[in-house]
């Protein structure tokens, strides 16, 4: 296969795909229906060939300069037990130390993990 035809192989896919995923979604939304609903919590039901589980959740995230701002008005002990930190790599930062700090490098590159993610393919159609 050369490689037109392995980009139109590939936006067939990518369009089977698209209209799976919108199909399941649409059999997802049917299903909660019958099953009920509630804010939080899971719901099962089952039939004489299936357990069915829809499992209802809120996502929640922090303003973190809202926290900022007002964390200092809380008792300590329930400002530690409400948000985790958790450390984060600064990809510019650790390449500049990769490509400038041998040094630094050999000590920071003992807590990293690195490995190869999946290659992006992206295919336009031309004219």
């Amino acid at each position: 296969m050369n490689l037109d035809q392995l980009s139109e192989e590939y936006r067939a896919a990518k369009d089977a795909e698209s209209l799976a995923r919108e199909r399941r979604y649409e059999v997802e939304r049917k299903i909660s229906e019958l099953v009920g609903t509630k804010d939080e919590g899971q719901i099962t039901s089952k039939t004489e060939r299936f357990k069915v589980t829809a499992k209802h959740k809120i996502n929640r995230t922090i303003d973190a300069k809202k926290w900022e701002e007002i964390k200092d008005g809380l008792d300590p002990a329930i400002a530690l037990h409400l948000i985790k930190y958790k450390p984060s790599l600064d990809l510019k930062g650790y390449r500049w130390i990769r490509d400038n700090d041998p040094a630094a490098f050999a000590i920071v590159s003992k807590a990293i993990t690195s490995k190869p993610a999946k290659v992006g393919i992206s295919v336009e159609e031309l004219g």
